[in-house]
């Protein structure tokens, strides 16, 4: 019963979509019907400003955290409950119950709360990356899909130097479920990418602008 529990309250933790909340709480309007049209934290910068996007990137990757945190309290020592718990909350992020499953994010803000709470240091290395090719290039699509690449990438290397900080093959194994996922839903940035047309983020995000 507990297993079933975990699986449901992951899902509807994921499934709140904070930055849609926000548009409309906040600024009166539907995220989904301004910039790019994705309930993620790239649009809200954009859209909404960075003192509202911010507090919803840390409630998205807190969605994941906890999700792991609290299926490791109703059902201690049950890591592959865990990652069904994590996978939960992505898919969640991404098909939202509150939206009529559709209108989420691509799942890298509570993908990166899910892994932070399964994996750190993969994480952490991950992170460096993400940021390095980030504030070089300016392109979140391109720092999202390397960073899933290195996840993976980092797991690996780290098991084959049979580090302590090594994840289990177990997460591993779902790093690269979770990578797969998350390329196929920037499959249209990767396209703007190779044509040249992708946005790059500017870090002087407009407070308010559509």
């Amino acid at each position: 019963m507990n297993i079933l529990l975990s699986w449901v309250l992951a899902y509807l933790l994921g499934s709140i979509p904070s930055a849609y909340y926000a548009g409309k709480w906040i600024r009166g309007i539907d995220l989904r019907e301004h910039g790019s049209g994705n309930l993620g934290f790239t649009n809200a910068w954009r859209t909404l400003g960075f003192k509202i996007s911010i507090p919803v990137l840390l409630v998205d990757i807190g969605k994941g955290v906890v999700a792991i945190g609290l299926t490791r309290w109703l059902c201690p020592g049950r890591e592959l409950v865990a990652i069904a718990a994590g996978l939960a909350a992505i898919l969640g992020h991404n098909w939202t119950v509150f939206l009529g499953f559709k209108g989420g994010g691509k799942g890298v803000a509570v993908s990166a709360g899910v892994f932070l709470a399964l994996a750190p240091v993969p994480f952490l290395i991950t992170l460096a990356v993400f940021l390095l090719v980030l504030f070089t290039t300016r392109y979140m699509s391109l720092a999202s899909i390397t960073g899933a690449v290195i996840l993976v990438a980092a797991g690996g290397i780290l098991r084959a130097l049979r580090s302590p900080a090594a994840p289990s093959l177990e997460v591993l194994i779902f790093s690269g479920v979770a990578a797969v996922m998350l390329i196929t839903r920037h499959s249209s940035n990767i396209k703007r990418l190779l044509n040249g047309t992708e946005n790059r983020l500017s870090f002087r995000s407009k407070e308010g602008t559509s």
